[in-house]
């Protein structure tokens, strides 16, 4: 092997690649260079024929403009009706502007002086339609002024007309200087991008056959490495493949020292989870044997002593069972859960049906307490993905804090809220609230933030557990507190949206009844008053007035009194409550019932118009049923 080839094949591939690609690259320069100069000169020509395109379209603007004006004050003249001068009084000022205009935008020479020749005659055209506007001009002088202003005119198109032909002639010669220039344009870019293409072709695809077979053994011994065999010999070389083949070498023998590694302590991890599950399953068992023993007879003896005292004494042995039995079900949960051996069976749940449950069970210690817990306002339709037992157990753990850490005859309401694909359910308490350092260390477990020196009773486990079986089920939960009290929120995901309402029966006509009933529709929008315009129609004993804007309502309420007046608050001339305040300041109209029909549904909104006269608040888009509900009963 040569040296020249062995300092090749210890080059770079970024500088091998620049050397492949370097007289392509020249030719390309060059080609690049040519196309510059001759896209500058194309561009050149280009700006003369847009500028010749401006120039004659000023000047086809400014013929029309002056037969424009022209017709108008002659018009006028004849008839003497304003209407003609419409055209000259929008034509004038656009005519001013064309021709200063035109005296900018030519720069032939030639037209420039002939421009300059006539411009003077476009302004005492324009003072001459002025003086046969004048309203004391005798017909004399009218004569003498569209006799002279004929010649002026006449003059004035013939040579606008010499100067179009000239700018016709003109682009005819600049668009042919153009295309010349693009096509020459064009084919010195195919000439280059031949040249550098076919160049850039054959160095190119040497160089990626030299590289397509080092490449090739690269993948074999990639494949090789992958499977645990020994890898092929290759080319010595100092570029990137080069040193990737050498890596290559290198892990073949890290991989199989690790592969031993690995096995063994796969190994190692199997058996330490097999341990882990039966200690789980031992703790459990071993652990709430002696506590069934305990609880059961305790209970066995609360029946058959017959002392009160001696109750009480066996209330101590049973409550602390008790919490000690919820202390290991909530360890070894929070333990499955870790190690991911919870066991969940996801299936939808009624929201409702769920907390009224959780409810029922939390009652006997929210009365002990003196708490009071608020009736549910849920939509029974809710549905979300949960385990049962599991959502339970966290809504339990939630009500049973809400309940434990309140005020003395405080409150404990749930509530619910879609949020997007979840479904929200707040506790909330009147407690004394949280501080944000307390909020940070509420999850922990066996943190029960200073209430183990108090006499409430707790392991420090329950939010700690919820948070994880929240998570565990798909969800998430978060604390929102103040002085005022704490909420405490469980995101789940929806099972299925609620069930859309049963459409509303289809209105039919109704015939007329004793007499027929105005009602007049103040309504801007004109697909909104089509569609009223519509259900009126099903009606036949309702005459229907409109009104578009509150000058024509107020204008129709002078002509007559109508039985009922359906108003939109937005209008193109105003607010609809400024009628509202009119209608009820007048004694002839103070009367009239008012149906609101507004997109605005706001609560400040639907305060302010409330009134004697205001009957009802119907939002858009329209409930069919409750509109024909609304106007019968008060069109009766």
């Amino acid at each position: 092997m040569s040296a020249a080839t062995l300092r090749w094949n210890d080059w770079p591939l970024t500088r091998k690649s620049l050397a492949v690609v370097a007289l392509p690259l020249l030719l390309l320069l060059a080609a690049l260079v040519a196309i510059y100069s001759v896209e500058r000169q194309n561009i050149a020509a280009e700006n003369d024929v847009r500028q010749t395109l401006e120039v004659l379209s000023d000047l086809y603007e400014a013929h029309a403009l002056l037969a424009e004006t022209a017709a108008g004050v002659r018009g006028y003249r004849l008839v003497r009706q304003d209407a003609f001068l419409t055209p000259y009084r929008d034509a004038e000022p656009r005519l001013q502007t064309v021709v200063q205009r035109l005296a900018q935008r030519i720069t032939d020479p030639l037209q420039a002086q002939r421009f300059a020749r006539i411009q003077p005659l476009f302004a005492e055209k324009m003072q001459g339609w002025r003086r046969l506007l004048a309203p004391e001009l005798s017909r004399e002088e009218e004569i003498r002024q569209l006799s002279e202003g004929k010649v002026k005119l006449d003059i004035l198109r013939a040579e606008l007309r010499e100067l179009r032909n000239y700018e016709t002639a003109q682009l005819q010669v600049r668009t042919a200087k153009a295309q010349a220039l693009r096509q020459r344009n064009l084919l010195i870019t195919l000439c280059a991008a031949m040249l550098g293409g076919l160049g850039a072709v054959f160095a190119v695809a040497w160089f990626a056959s030299s590289l397509s077979r080092r490449l090739r053994v690269l993948s074999a011994n990639a494949d090789r490495l992958g499977e645990g065999l020994p890898l092929a010999p290759q080319l010595r070389t100092g570029d990137e493949l080069g040193q990737v083949a050498q890596r290559l070498d290198q892990a073949s023998t890290l991989l199989a020292a690790r592969a031993a590694e690995a096995q063994s302590a796969r190994r190692e991890a199997e058996a330490a989870n097999r341990a882990k599950t039966e200690f789980l399953s031992r703790s459990s068992h071993e652990l709430r044997t002696p506590l069934n023993a305990i609880l059961g007879y305790a209970q066995v003896l609360e029946m058959d002593l017959p002392g009160a005292a001696q109750r009480g004494q066996l209330q101590h042995i049973l409550g602390a069972g008790r919490h000690l039995l919820g202390l290991i079900t909530e360890l070894l949960d929070i333990a499955r859960i870790e190690s991911d051996q919870l066991d969940l069976s996801p299936q939808p749940v009624p929201v409702r049906a769920a907390i009224e449950e959780a409810l029922g069970l939390v009652a006997p210690e929210a009365k002990t307490r003196g708490i009071a817990l608020q009736p549910l306002q849920i939509p029974p339709a809710w549905t979300v993905r949960a385990d049962p037992q599991r959502l339970r157990q966290v809504l339990i753990n939630l009500l049973s804090n809400a309940i434990k850490f309140n005020r003395p005859g405080g409150d404990v309401r749930v509530s619910a809220e879609r949020q997007g694909e979840f479904l929200g359910i707040a506790v909330h308490d009147q407690g004394h609230g949280l501080s944000a350092e307390q909020v940070q260390r509420l999850f922990t477990p066996f943190e029960r933030l200073g209430a183990e020196r108090s006499a409430i009773e707790g392991t420090g486990l329950g939010l700690a557990l919820s948070k994880r079986l929240t998570e565990a089920m798909g969800g998430r939960i978060v604390v929102e507190s103040s002085p005022e009290g704490s909420r405490f929120w469980i995101a789940l995901p929806l099972d299925r949206p609620a069930d859309a309402p049963a459409p509303h029966p289809a209105i039919a006509a109704t015939a007329a009844g004793d007499g027929q009933r105005s009602v007049l529709s103040v309504e801007d929008n004109p697909s909104n008053q089509a569609l009223i315009r519509t259900l009126a129609e099903r009606r036949p004993h309702w005459r229907l007035h409109e009104a578009a804007t509150l000058a024509q309502a107020r204008a129709q309420l002078q002509q007559a009194r109508p039985d009922l007046i359906l108003l939109d608050l937005h209008l193109s001339d105003g607010n609809g409550e400024d009628l509202l305040r009119q209608l009820r300041e007048q004694p002839h109209t103070a009367a009239i019932p008012v149906v609101v029909v507004s997109a605005d549904a706001t609560p400040a909104t639907l305060a302010r118009v409330q009134g004697d006269n205001v009957r009802a608040y119907l939002t858009k888009p329209l409930d069919v049923a409750e509109f024909f509900t609304v106007l019968d009963r008060h069109l009766a």
